[in-house]
């Protein structure tokens, strides 16, 4: 047999076994390998919606006659993309075993695909038989092609919706298309709920925006991945199919904080690979809310904010609140400055939507603020306000770039090897309010640099070499500092016990 034999039979061969892999496997328990196979629908997909929308479009094109030598195009567009139709297909019946897909749109989604591929067989079919315009044949072709576009077009839809969310298409839809679909108001952000209101609730005007913008596409009511629906007070007080998410007063123990707060390359990370992450504000007010009990009608103006949550609350677009580095006017880094700082693994978070200040972190422990990641950080000096450099090897001569980041607010270095004379870069930072240096060797000698630090409110020192006296130095120089020194037992002459 001759290979190009072999390559014109091959198609029809891997459709087959194909066919008899569905037929032979339990949907309810499918191998990986079916899962496998199922994970390329949404990459073969488009290759099928391309070509037979391109088809579409030429066939329009050879009505003229300066463009009738593209019939023979159009048939080879056709045949391809029903070829290309039925491995999508094929893919999507694989696709369809895993869980977590609305029934109801999978079931019409499923039935157009199939639909698509068969409209797509007959449309060659004919147009191979007759394709001159006027026939009986032709206009039965343009029938099919219209209804072939309009399957595409519905089918495109859904299949955005299985893997979106409902509401996918019309989210960011201008309010003069909504309006004339019925459609009413498009949901505010959390800071414009927050502008509009002085008496907001914590959840519905702050949590739940952060929710629908980054959760709910995956879990919702309609599609509630790993059984967790996020859009509805009693979707999260029920959790998903591993137990409760949030446990109301201790979001370091809740679940749902775990999954955003773990690195983004983990397999566990919410939300999923390819998707925006939270930003920092918006995970720390999912944070704050759970601490404050996760109550879904509680207010603003009966929770005590913590100063991360001020800070967060004076970023936003009212000029009354805005203090600190939030009342300057910065120009936001560029983005290939961006780009190239995350390229050297530097982690590059916004502190949120049209604020230009950013929060950076060293992936890498072993290698934290190289000779390129330094480079890197100079060029979005102005735009970084966070930097955690806890828990890295992180050199003392590598700490010189912090007095280049003139409006850094808080500063990681716990569990580092910092030394005291490392401080002294520190000394210009007016803006730092929140510095960590549990477990590390700084000593009295250190202290003496943070002395000078008007807006210093948060100061970790639990497990260094610091002295009673020389915190006390420190706090009557910084009066308005919280120095946290972590849990400390009385000594035998203190303990007052007495034993009988």
């Amino acid at each position: 047999m001759k290979k190009s034999t072999y390559w014109k039979i091959a198609p029809f061969g891997i459709i087959a076994i194909a066919i008899l892999f569905l037929i032979f496997i339990n949907p309810a328990d499918p191998p990986n390998a079916a899962l496998f196979i199922g994970r390329f629908h949404s990459m073969v997909v488009h290759f099928p919606i391309g070509l037979l929308l391109l088809a579409i479009l030429l066939e329009v094109l050879a009505r003229k006659p300066r463009f009738e030598h593209l019939s023979s195009t159009i048939k080879l567009l056709l045949l391809a993309g029903a070829a290309g139709a039925v491995a999508a297909v094929l893919a999507g019946l694989f696709l369809e075993m895993a869980p977590g897909y609305e029934a109801d749109t999978l079931s019409l989604h499923k039935r157009l695909g199939i639909g698509i591929a068969l409209l797509s067989f007959i449309a060659y079919g004919v147009r191979l038989l007759d394709g001159s315009p006027g026939s009986i044949l032709y206009r039965v072709y343009a029938g099919v092609l219209v209804v072939l576009c309009s399957f595409l077009l519905i089918g495109g839809h859904l299949g955005s919706t299985l893997t979106r969310g409902p509401g996918y298409l019309t989210r960011y839809m201008p309010q003069v298309f909504r309006s004339a679909l019925g459609l009413g108001l498009p949901a505010q952000d959390w800071a414009a709920r927050m502008a509009a209101t002085a008496d907001a609730e914590i959840y519905s005007d702050l949590v739940q925006p952060i929710l629908d913008s980054r959760c709910i596409s995956c879990h919702n009511a309609d599609q509630p991945r790993g059984g967790l629906a996020l859009d509805t007070p009693e979707g999260i007080e029920v959790g998903g199919e591993d137990g409760p998410v949030v446990v109301a007063g201790v979001a370091s123990e809740s679940e749902i904080m775990r999954r955003i707060l773990l690195p983004p390359d983990h397999a566990d990370h919410m939300p999923p690979e390819g998707k925006a992450p939270l930003t920092a504000p918006e995970a720390t007010l999912i944070r704050w809310w759970i601490d404050e009990g996760a109550s879904f009608d509680q207010k603003v103006s009966e929770a005590a904010p913590s100063p991360l949550v001020e800070q967060i609350f004076a970023g936003l677009d009212l000029p009354e609140h805005r203090t600190g580095i939030f009342a300057l006017e910065v120009a936001p880094a560029d983005s290939t400055a961006i780009q190239a700082a995350r390229a050297t693994r530097l982690a590059v978070i916004s502190l949120g939507e049209n604020e230009p200040f950013l929060q950076v972190r060293c992936t890498s422990a072993s290698d934290c603020l190289n000779a390129e990641q330094t480079a890197a950080l100079r060029l979005i000096a102005p735009q970084v306000a966070w930097l955690h450099l806890g828990r890295t090897e992180v050199a003392d001569s590598a700490l010189a770039v912090l007095a280049a980041l003139p409006h850094l607010t808080r500063l990681r270095l716990e569990s580092t090897s910092v030394s005291d004379e490392a401080l002294a870069h520190l000394s210009e930072l007016q803006y730092l309010e929140y510095l960590n240096l549990y477990d590390t060797s700084v000593s009295d000698s250190g202290l003496q640099h943070l002395s000078a630090l008007p807006s210093l409110r948060s100061l970790y020192l639990w497990e260094t070499d610091v002295t009673p006296e020389g915190v006390e130095g420190l706090q009557q120089a910084l009066p308005d500092a919280e120095i946290n020194l972590g849990l400390t037992l009385p000594s035998v002459d203190e303990d007052t016990t007495s034993v009988q």
